[in-house]
């Protein structure tokens, strides 16, 4: 299945080991330990979309900088706690000095829970998607992204209608939102959230897989 990001922006954290949160052991792709940083991207509004960008330590810098393009996959894990953990595994890293912003993802996948169709009060039509993306390990063994996505509007009613199954293609970019939420010892903790923002969606009906 095809999954290529595209990101370029602003390092915002020191690079540190990706770790599980709740047993605190250091992970690994192909053998290789994974580190990780919080990369801003910015929109064409000045709005910034940060997100976790997890990097092998093959691609480790001695100095790492301050700004970088990278191209990866957006990819999921359910941690320890079984909380679904949204990241970038990264293939290709490069310094980004002059290099504008960019945020480009394309995803061909199959669509594995009911789309949510739902109005604003204020007419905007949006359509919530959970989308299943398969990559391959070293030995071949087939490893699912689960990726909450969203469509608009015109997309957005189209979508409302697909079904669990369904093939389809989207382009778009990764969006952040923020919330606060506070811990049983009252404490308030800044959570960032990711999610698919579809800018296009195409259904191949061809390929629809059986729903059970």
């Amino acid at each position: 299945m095809r999954n290529e990001c595209t990101l370029t922006g602003t390092v915002t954290d020191k690079i540190h080991p990706f770790e599980d949160a709740g047993t605190h052991e250091h992970l690994k792709y192909k053998g290789e330990n994974l580190y990780e940083v919080t990369l801003d991207v910015a929109r064409l509004s000045g709005s910034i979309d940060r997100m976790r960008v997890v990097i092998p330590s093959s691609l480790l810098k001695e100095k790492f900088p301050e700004r970088i393009h990278i191209t990866g996959a957006f990819q999921s894990r359910n941690d320890s706690r079984g909380r679904l953990i949204l990241y970038i595994m990264t293939t290709t890293l490069e310094p980004a000095l002059t290099i504008p912003d960019e945020n480009r993802l394309v995803l061909s996948s199959y669509i594995c829970k009911k789309p949510v169709f739902r109005e604003t009060p204020l007419g905007t039509k949006i359509t919530d998607l959970l989308l299943a993306n398969n990559q391959y390990d070293e030995n071949r063994e087939e490893i699912s992204s689960y990726i909450p996505s969203i469509c608009w509007n015109k997309d957005a009613e189209h979508a409302g209608s697909y079904h669990v199954g369904d093939w389809i293609y989207v382009s778009g970019r990764i969006q952040s939102r923020e919330y606060d939420k506070e811990d049983s010892k009252g404490k308030v903790h800044s959570i960032t959230v990711n999610e698919f923002s579809i800018a296009r969606i195409i259904r191949d009906n061809s390929k629809r897989k059986r729903a059970d």
